[in-house]
């Protein structure tokens, strides 16, 4: 027996069958919202521990102490950029205020500095792997290399500087414009 189903027959069989069902779409969206919630408000709290950890020991005494000093930084406000976001995502799903047109702006404008510190993050991270492989391959002459001022340059030229200077393009050619919804203004 052979099945000869049209293209539009097969496209209408994909369109109505669901995998899950809406409600189920809705759980599990609402549970990925809580647990990124959850660990955004973690990674504030353990970040800024890190951070006045560094401080308290000072930060100037090794160029590792001042990369991890500028990671944690970086990851501070990744999470804490994201936080209102996912707290306006979930206040929106939840008890259906159907604003999800400000979710919309606040996404545009912050997601792009979140983006920034993100991409600042890996560039340290590869720094910290860079500096750790050199310590194995040239181990009595990296201090020499890698001095705190070196690790200084590299965070403020990678991490603050490219990265959101990227991003300032996309935010100086963005116009705010309003937004009207007869329905809830």
């Amino acid at each position: 027996m052979h099945n000869n189903h049209t293209i539009e027959e097969i496209l209408v069989t994909l369109q109505t069958d669901q995998l899950i069902s809406d409600e189920e779409y809705k759980d599990i969206k609402n549970g990925i919202l809580f647990t990124q919630l959850f660990f955004s408000i973690l990674g504030v709290i353990t970040n800024s521990i890190n951070i006045r950890v560094f401080l308290q020991q000072g930060v100037t005494t090794s160029s590792t102490n001042i990369a991890f000093m500028g990671l944690s930084i970086f990851d501070f406000f990744n999470c804490f950029l994201i936080i209102p976001l996912q707290a306006c995502s979930l206040v929106d799903i939840i008890w259906n205020w159907r604003q999800g047109y400000i979710c919309e702006h606040y996404n545009l404008y912050t997601m792009t500095m979140h983006t920034a510190f993100y991409y600042s993050s890996i560039w340290t991270t590869v720094y910290l792997s860079l500096e750790k492989s050199l310590c194995v391959l040239i181990p009595l002459k990296i201090k020499l290399i890698l001095t705190p001022k070196v690790t200084f340059r590299f965070l403020i030229a990678h991490g603050y500087s490219y990265s959101a200077a990227s991003r300032i393009i996309f935010l100086a050619s963005t116009r705010i414009s309003w937004y009207v919804d007869p329905e809830t203004t």
